[in-house]
């Protein structure tokens, strides 16, 4: 972002940078408005939305240290962007977990960015009942590539519930999988470790209830 507001003012001198700011944010709000708009067009049936939106950043050592709650100064910019959650159909957070948190750790995680999800959505416009949460999980540790365990598996799927997960989508690519770690059969597979998981626990972590 300050690269682009730096270049308007290289391409447009007599401009402040107040100006270049302002100039630079309607015109990312333009595009990631027309960019919903022509999705609906293609794919009318689909439901759309912006991954990993709302930001929180909590739990990741930064301003916000390790507080679960995501701070005021990051729900004040969210709340001026409830335009891009007005314009969605779905919200969804992303809550990516690292192996070097704590296990609570990386629950206070999840349940300040659902939590953070479940608020932007109770303020839409035209919303009732409100926009439905479906939260991205990635299925290894994002720090070591590493497979979650079986622990944190449920106790992530319990945490998105207690804090009003609609629901779960997991992500994953093939560089996930690329690695000797992933070739060993004791590791615990998708097989052996979440479809078991899923089956057992899916009477008392069903969302959407």
């Amino acid at each position: 972002m300050d690269r682009m507001i730096s270049l308007s003012t290289v391409n447009h001198p007599d401009i402040d940078r107040f100006s270049a700011t302002r100039r630079f944010e309607a015109t990312g709000r333009e595009f990631m408005e027309q960019t919903l708009l022509l999705a609906r067009q293609q794919r009318p049936l689909a439901a759309w939305g912006y991954y990993a939106f709302p930001y929180c950043f909590n739990m990741n050592g930064g301003a916000n240290g390790r507080s679960e709650n995501c701070s005021p100064e990051v729900q004040r910019e969210n709340n001026r962007i409830m335009w891009l959650f007005d314009g969605s159909d779905i919200i969804f957070p992303s809550v990516y977990l690292r192996q070097k948190l704590s296990p609570s750790e990386r629950e206070q995680l999840i349940r300040g960015r659902v939590r953070e999800a479940n608020r932007v959505a109770q303020r839409t416009i035209g919303s009732k009942p409100r926009r439905k949460v479906l939260t991205y999980l990635r299925y290894v540790y994002t720090d070591t590539i590493q497979y979650l365990t079986e622990s944190d598996w449920i106790n992530a799927l319990a945490a998105m519930k207690s804090t009003g997960s609609d629901g779960i989508i997991l992500w994953g690519s093939s560089f996930d999988l690329n690695t000797r770690y992933f070739s060993l059969p004791e590791n615990g597979s998708i097989d052996k470790v979440s479809n078991p998981i899923t089956y057992h626990h899916s009477a008392t972590l069903r969302f959407g209830e």
